[in-house]
């Protein structure tokens, strides 16, 4: 005896199934018995006489088939359950400490809101035989209180055995004898997937979540990035700042990208000179240097433009007569949740990222780098989009 003890019932069923899983299909359809449901791969569904009440229900293991039932027992069915290992824990989950690997299922006695633990199963066959006494007393009282008597009990009894096809042993009772036709004039549902497919199943449905997931993403990530138009591989491949200018002017970004390597140096070089010519600072000498080393290709000063602190000193020298710059760093407080634009980059800070991004490697990323960073600042807007377009013709200087 592995479980001796009332089960609370709700709509006159019991599962008795792993502990962490639940059946889906039709239990009994197509069986020769109605009591001992056992369609679906590792449950069994059985019914009772009541409809809600506590029931008394015992359950028992042999390592072989017992006797035959006892004369006491009014109904007695059997039926053959499946056994496999617990399901693998899904991959994203797998690892962590509280979950449990694969192994020997606990089987549970379990209703809607009430389950009991009753033994471990190892893998197997095993026949099950439910015997049941009193169903339709208890089909007749419908509901059972607190106050009232127990009138029905069941058995069920497990041992290891080969499949078999489920059966009627002894019928005596009026309620199971509507079970078992209602389970015979109903087709039965095809099989049950055993443990390898369900991992199938389940592995195949994960992709579909993550494929649906990545497509709803990325058509976020087109609308919001790149104006609802998608951008070629090679283009989005670039990275760099060809999203930000597509928000800026989405045919822009497109256009640049387009152009020929040369047109993109000298546009990526004009860009640049445009922001120091707008702060006001083209003839500063590390300035001119950075120009210079810019329109022949030549790499940029490193202790000046690779540390942007330093770059912002260089930008904003002393006053005449005193020790501090003329232009003082600080924090602009940005808020998001309306639709306002935001306020123009500082015309020093501007001319920081446009040199520094002129000077990439890649000429598209150069230029299109340069060219959004002089659209966010104060020479930014239609006007600046329209000159470039016009320094995209093949000769333009």
């Amino acid at each position: 005896m592995v479980f001796d003890g009332e089960v609370d019932v709700h709509y006159g069923f019991v599962h008795f199934r792993p502990q962490d899983e639940f059946p889906e299909g039709e239990p009994r359809a197509g069986q020769r018995n109605g009591l001992l449901g056992a369609q679906e791969l590792r449950f069994l569904h059985v019914v009772t006489g009541l409809h809600t009440g506590r029931v008394s229900v015992r359950v028992e293991t042999g390592d072989q088939a017992p006797g035959a039932p006892a004369p006491e027992w009014e109904d007695v069915v059997e039926a053959s359950l499946t056994v496999e290992l617990s399901d693998e824990p899904d991959p994203e989950w797998a690892g962590l400490s509280d979950v449990e690997p694969a192994g020997p299922p606990l089987y549970v006695l379990s209703t809607f809101q009430d389950a009991h633990d009753v033994a471990v199963l190892e893998p197997g066959t095993y026949r099950a035989r439910w015997h049941g006494l009193g169903m339709d007393a208890g089909n007749a009282a419908d509901v059972r209180s607190e106050a009232d008597p127990d009138v029905e009990r069941y058995l069920l009894q497990l041992w290891p055995a080969p499949w078999s096809p489920d059966a009627v042993l002894r019928e005596g009772s009026e309620t199971a004898r509507c079970w078992h036709e209602t389970a015979r004039a109903q087709p039965a549902p095809p099989p049950s997937p055993g443990r390898a497919e369900r991992h199938r199943l389940r592995q195949a449905e994960r992709d579909r979540e993550r494929l649906e997931f990545e497509e709803g993403h990325r058509a976020w990530l087109v609308q919001e990035l790149w104006g609802g138009v998608a951008p070629r591989p090679e283009l989005e491949a670039l990275e760099g700042r060809a999203s930000m200018l597509a928000a800026q002017d989405r045919a822009l970004v497109d256009e640049v990208f387009d152009a020929p390597p040369q047109v993109q140096r000298r546009l990526a070089a004009w860009a640049a000179r445009r922001a120091c010519v707008d702060a006001g600072v083209e003839h500063l000498p590390e300035v001119v240097e950075a120009l210079g080393a810019l329109d022949s290709g030549r790499a940029l000063d490193a202790a000046v433009w690779g540390d942007w602190a330093r770059a912002f000193e260089v930008l904003n020298p002393p006053a005449p007569g005193g020790d501090d710059p003329q232009v003082t760093l600080g924090f602009s407080v940005i808020t998001f949740g309306d639709d306002s634009p935001p306020p123009p980059v500082a015309p020093e800070a501007t001319v920081v990222d446009a040199v520094t991004l002129a000077a990439d490697e890649h000429p598209a990323r150069a230029a299109i780098g340069a060219v959004d960073a002089v659209g966010r600042g104060h020479a930014g807007g239609p006007a600046f989009f329209a000159e470039v377009r016009g320094r995209l013709v093949p000769g333009v200087s």
